[in-house]
């Protein structure tokens, strides 16, 4: 039986092997035909698919940004920092509304804990991807979880090039997020220098519509002093310009350890913007505080909202003016506030 079983296989193998003789030609061109109805199906069907999923074709609404949604988000949940208003949402709409950008849009943002780095890069993901966050679109490298070993800089570098390589290859809208700069090895972000220059392409590959997005606490001490000179002159705060503070910031970012220390990129001017993140003072928490609360579907609690500001360490000592963690906390505060009220009526 079995070797009836190896007979029967050995013909058939011949046979095939006849037939890819005798029909070679007729297969290969059924081959190439076959790759052309798929090439022409998949054009057809491409549009269809996008009405449906996530995708990156010119044209379509997955990586519109949403100006109403970008600037109201911006004006109505980010406090206290105006200058970050101004800058980011006009460079965000205006490089995505060029269809031929120069070159790839950096964005350095610099301030100290809780002053709204973080939330800010979640509020251009919301506006720009249609699916917010969840875009497959959004590449987020936080320094401590994807570069965590010291000495394997050369290894980063590579990854990080493949990485940036693949992503905008699959979509030229893409949007690159760099969390902790500061506790990145120095160098590491000289890997991305060629994406981020004045270059058409490389490899065929064209960079020049991607977002890049740094989030560093470096330029922190210049910020805070700046903050308490300004305030000492009897200035308003909303009066602090861009190029009042930027310059302050790019020096520190170049002289700090960390991503940016020496960098290539600030060398050779490839950051389109330094942006300073102001400290916070206590009506900025306050208004973290009803923002949380309103978040949660509750109406705002001015006893609720008063303690947790209450709570909050402000600096510096002889004149509490700045909140030392920004709205770092606030919603943990609230949250204990709300379980106390609750204990408290029951």
């Amino acid at each position: 039986m079995l070797l009836n079983r190896r007979a029967a296989a050995l013909t058939l193998l011949l046979l095939l092997s006849a037939c890819q003789g005798a029909y070679g030609e007729l297969f290969s061109a059924f081959a190439v035909g076959a790759s052309i109805v798929s090439a022409a199906l998949f054009q057809a069907f491409s549009p269809l698919m996008c009405q449906v999923q996530e995708c990156c074709a010119p044209g379509n609404d997955w990586t519109k940004p949403n100006i109403d949604k970008l600037e109201e988000s911006f004006s109505s949940r980010l406090h206290g920092q105006h200058l970050v208003n101004e800058v980011v949402v006009r460079a965000i709409l205006s490089h995505h509304a060029d269809p031929q950008p120069k070159k790839a849009l950096v964005i350095s943002l610099h301030g100290d804990t809780g002053t709204g780095k973080n939330f800010v890069s979640d509020l251009v993901a919301e506006a720009v991807f249609k699916k917010g966050q969840k875009s497959a679109y959004i590449h987020k490298f936080i320094a401590s979880v994807s570069f965590p070993h010291e000495g394997k800089t050369d290894v980063y570098k590579l990854e990080l090039v493949d990485a940036i390589r693949k992503s905008v290859a699959a979509c030229e809208r893409s949007l690159f997020i760099f969390d902790e700069v500061h506790k990145m090895e120095p160098g590491l972000l000289d890997a991305i220098k060629p994406f981020i220059d004045y270059h058409t392409e490389i490899h065929g590959v064209d960079y020049r519509k991607a977002t890049f997005l740094f989030l560093s606490n470096t330029g922190t001490k210049e910020i805070l002093q700046f903050a308490l000179d300004w305030w000492a002159t009897g200035k308003s705060r909303a009066a602090i310009s861009l190029k009042d503070v930027e310059r302050l910031v790019e020096r520190g970012a170049f002289n700090e350890k960390g991503g940016l220390h020496m960098s290539e990129l600030i060398q050779h001017s490839l950051v389109d913007f330094y942006v300073p993140f102001l400290p916070l003072e206590r009506r900025h928490v306050e208004l973290c505080a009803r923002d949380e609360m309103t978040s949660r579907r509750l109406k705002p609690d001015p006893a609720i909202i008063k303690t947790v500001a209450d709570d909050m360490v402000y600096f510096p000592s002889d004149n509490p003016l700045f909140a030392t963690k920004g709205c770092k906390n606030v919603a943990q505060k609230v949250r204990y506030n709300l379980v106390n009220m609750q204990r408290f009526l029951h």
